[in-house]
């Protein structure tokens, strides 16, 4: 009879370790690999910091802006903004405060993105410690600022009036200065410009009589053209 109860003792025994065996497999299974999401051997804190609705992209005139919106923003601290061009390495940009946010929107710019692949990453801070990876986008930064600026026609203008084209590949801001022969400025003019060609049009009616210069600034660039104006008064 002991004989028996030793018997049946030793099988559950075994049981037991073999299923502790099974749970301690599955455990390191569900490890993290050197293969994880998160690079720079980092990885997140907590199963979900916060939790991202959408994140966006605008390029512009020399920049790149990222914007995201949450859905809660409950004891976070703020992000901190990561940058690649390969989406291996990564070099920290920024930390954007939490109390930043408009609504629950939050946005930075990127003042000088890279020509060509961009890669841009969140990382959520909590107010303890916590912080999670959100989303990870991808920018193709191929901007270009170059415009093509015409001469100013008729020319000379007999009525004070006159005009000139510019076209751009992407829209931006046009500034028209003018100056007698003395370098003494006349008038400023400031137009916004469109993808395209546009036409400037200027009244200078009561500007001047004679040769005027003109500095022409589009997106940083500037240009520079003659004008002979004949006004009538």
């Amino acid at each position: 009879m002991l004989s028996k109860k030793i018997t049946i003792i030793s099988i559950l025994i075994l049981v037991s370790l073999a299923l502790i065996g099974q749970n301690s497999s599955t455990l390191d299974a569900n490890a993290p690999s050197s293969n994880s999401l998160f690079n720079n051997n980092e990885s997140s804190t907590s199963d979900a910091v916060t939790e991202i609705m959408d994140i966006s992209a605008i390029i512009g005139n020399e920049i790149v802006q990222i914007n995201w919106n949450l859905n809660n923003t409950n004891n976070l601290l703020g992000f901190e903004l990561y940058k690649s061009t390969d989406g291996n390495s990564w070099e920290m940009m920024t930390f954007v405060d939490n109390e930043l946010a408009s609504g629950d929107s939050f946005s930075f710019v990127d003042e000088s993105p890279n020509w060509g692949i961009n890669f841009y990453r969140i990382k959520a801070v909590n107010i303890d410690g916590d912080y999670s990876f959100l989303k990870t986008t991808k920018v193709v930064y191929e901007y270009t600022t170059g415009a093509n600026v015409g001469n100013f026609y008729p020319n000379p203008a007999t009525n004070g009036k006159t005009n000139i084209d510019i076209e751009m590949p992407n829209g931006g801001e046009a500034t028209i200065r003018l100056y007698d022969n003395t370098g003494k400025l006349l008038g400023t003019y400031q137009k916004t410009i469109s993808h395209g060609t546009n036409t400037i049009s200027l009244d200078l009616i009561n500007v001047y009589d004679g040769m005027l210069y003109a500095n022409i600034n589009v997106n940083r660039e500037t240009y520079s053209r003659k004008i002979m104006l004949r006004t009538s008064k």
